[in-house]
């Protein structure tokens, strides 16, 4: 199943959608140098097409503009940059989301092909002992939008 597609697809066709619109390929580049990175596939869809923002009171931290470093929430640029700093957060984690408790992360470091994992963390605990929440983007914004 394309988790991806059918997540896109809500979020194209759903009223209470309002997501900041499509980036460009030298933004979304310019935030991987910010970062130190490459991201992930279905993630830089993501950014090419929707920025950021927000479904069902469920927000997607992703791309504003290239003013990182004074940016916030739902920048996860800004959001990623500020908790390296705060609480030396993991190179290989991209903050994506947040709850009342965590955040949500890329988990880089555990990459595997083209699927990277989704894990919920507190910015001071190591990655490798958090949960994964799930095995890919699209699937975390299928399971975050009841899809599944």
């Amino acid at each position: 199943m394309d988790y991806l597609q059918k997540a896109f697809d809500f979020i194209r066709e759903s009223e209470d959608s309002d997501f900041e619109g499509e980036k460009s390929e030298e933004l979304v580049r310019k935030a991987e140098t910010f970062l130190g990175l490459q991201f992930p596939l279905e993630y830089r869809k993501f950014l090419l097409e929707f920025g950021c923002g927000d479904i069902n009171g469920f927000e997607i931290f992703g791309l504003i503009n290239d003013k990182f470093e004074t940016n916030s929430v739902p920048d996860a640029i800004a959001v990623t940059a500020k908790e390296r700093k705060l609480s030396a957060l993991e190179d290989s984690l991209i903050i994506i989301g947040d709850s009342p408790e965590y955040y949500y992360a890329l988990d880089l470091g555990r990459k595997d092909n083209e699927n990277v994992p989704i894990i919920e963390i507190l910015p001071t605990k190591k990655a490798r002992n958090c949960q994964i929440v799930s095995n890919s983007f699209g699937e975390f914004l299928c399971m975050k939008f009841d899809l599944l």
